[in-house]
């Protein structure tokens, strides 16, 4: 059974505040990544040179690449430039990505 309860749902600032970001960045003529959430520790810390530090981890892995939540969006920016660098941008690469990390 239904609760008989009036309530108003509405988006949260925070969220606001990401959409207007998202459209104005691609106005702008940046194109939007959406990146994985998991990466490897490799990824994380030693290919950016920094030192492994306390990082939400998997106790359970799938395999190498998702063993650690992300704590900065540039592994997957990243791997996105890598993974297009066939691609031919005469006028370059202009990428954003707005995410959370842990």
């Amino acid at each position: 059974k239904v609760p008989q309860t009036c309530t108003v749902g509405g988006e949260q600032p925070i969220n606001q505040l990401s959409d207007l970001l998202r459209e104005e960045i691609a106005r702008a003529g940046y194109i939007e990544v959406l990146t994985h959430g998991l990466c490897s520790i490799n990824d994380n810390f030693t290919a950016l040179g920094k030192p492994v530090t306390a990082a939400v981890s998997l106790s359970n892995p799938a395999n190498i690449e998702y063993q650690v939540v992300r704590t900065t969006l540039l592994p997957g920016l990243l791997k996105t430039l890598q993974h297009n660098k066939s691609s031919s941008f005469m006028g370059g690469f202009k990428l954003f990505e707005i995410s959370d990390v842990v």
